[in-house]
């Protein structure tokens, strides 16, 4: 009797937890939902500024010649060491997709925002905080890139 007694607390208590767990829950949610479109919409441009950074254009230029520039000239992906081992119009072309994919992601980021979410650029501040914040994740993209196992340039 003593085992169904510990076995119907233990029920009642788990019940009544997942309950106020479930109320918390659905508070925070409707808070987020109400509070942090400016948020997401802020942080949707630095998620994507990273990703585009993070584009090996090195890489894949090289593999399209069909040379895998880990393992050709200096080891590195970059535009430099294409030019060396692919030509230096391979090497340009690596070095002008290097540099708009920095350029992009910032020229795109408030416009992208505001898209998003009315006042979306403002949330983190001033509008050049956006994009700021998306060239500094562009930057990071490209020397951790997360399609090479976060082995990138060097950000010369």
């Amino acid at each position: 009797m003593r085992g169904r007694r510990v076995c119907r607390v233990l029920r009642d208590t788990l019940v009544c937890s997942f309950h106020f767990g479930l109320f918390y829950m659905l508070s925070g949610a409707v808070f987020l939902c109400l509070h942090s479109n400016m948020l997401l919409a802020a942080l949707f441009p630095l998620v994507l500024a990273y990703l585009v950074g993070a584009l090996p254009f090195g890489y894949v230029v090289g593999r399209l010649r069909g040379v895998n520039l880990f393992e050709a000239g200096s080891g590195n992906i970059g535009a430099t060491n294409a030019a060396r081992v692919l030509g230096w119009p391979f090497g340009v072309l690596v070095f002008v997709c290097d540099f708009l994919k920095g350029v992009v992601p910032v020229a795109l980021a408030v416009p992208l925002a505001e898209a998003l979410a009315v006042e979306g650029s403002t949330a983190f501040g001033p509008p050049e905080f956006l994009r700021v914040g998306c060239a500094a994740w562009a930057f990071l993209g490209h020397l951790f890139p997360v399609y090479l196992g976060f082995r990138g340039g060097k950000g010369i």
